[in-house]
C-alpha cells in the first residue's frame, strides 16, 4: 500500500524507506514490489534508478513481467 502511494505522489525516496523496512524485518521484496519501485522511479524521472531496480529484480530471481518491460 505504501508503494502504491509512492507511485501516485512520486515520492521516490519513500521507495528506499519501504525497501529498508523490508530488509530490517528479514523480508525480501517480491516482483510486484520491484515493479512498483520501477514505476515510482519512472514517474519521478529517475531513469537510472529504474534500471537499478530492474537489475536488482533480475538478480533476485523474480519473474520478469510485461509491466517491468513496459516501464523500461
Amino acid at each position: 500500500a505504501v508503494l502504491n502511494a509512492c507511485v501516485q505522489s512520486r515520492q521516490w525516496k519513500g521507495v528506499f524507506w519501504v525497501f529498508e523496512q523490508l530488509r530490517r524485518n528479514g523480508l525480501k521484496p517480491n516482483g510486484p514490489s520491484y515493479g512498483l519501485a520501477m514505476e515510482v522511479m519512472l514517474q519521478s524521472g529517475k531513469y537510472d534508478l529504474v534500471h537499478e531496480f530492474f537489475g536488482k529484480m533480475k538478480k533476485s530471481g523474480e519473474a520478469l513481467k510485461a509491466l517491468s518491460y513496459k516501464i523500461l
